[in-house]
């Protein structure tokens, strides 16, 4: 499979079911990508921090989610997807999210042009990315 359906969007039908091939519940499994997601999103945080603005970074993660990260997670991760068809087993995430992180980081750099300069007036206070990703 390509891109997958949605049989079990909004969590339908996982829980008391294992995930196909596995002696995982599938509900457990759809966190453990869940997770992985997350992560993700953090990783290209770094790479728009002083070039796009926090809301719409906010507004590009959902997106960014359901078109990039869904589909390369069914790829690899999914029953009948390509990469696993092909006999691909990535338990640590790496095609999922370094690769494919990697790749839209690199891309929204480039499209968004470089880091926005401050001049010398301006103070430059050190910065903690995770926890303006966690909104304080």
């Amino acid at each position: 499979g390509f891109i997958g359906d949605l049989r079990h969007a909004g969590f339908n039908a996982l829980q008391g079911r294992l995930w196909p091939g596995t002696a995982l519940p599938a509900l457990l499994f759809a966190v453990y990508q869940m997770t992985f997601c997350v992560v993700g999103c953090a990783i290209i945080s770094g790479s728009v921090v002083e070039r796009m603005q926090f809301s719409a970074y906010i507004v590009f993660i959902p997106i960014w989610s359901v078109l990039v990260y869904a589909p390369v997670c069914h790829w690899v991760w999914g029953p009948d997807g390509w990469i696993d068809e092909m006999g691909a087993k990535d338990f640590a995430g790496g095609t999922v999210v370094h690769e494919s992180t990697a790749v839209s980081a690199l891309v929204l750099a480039v499209l968004l042009g470089p880091r926005s300069m401050r001049s010398a007036e301006q103070s430059t206070q050190a910065h903690n990315v995770p926890i303006v990703i966690l909104g304080a």
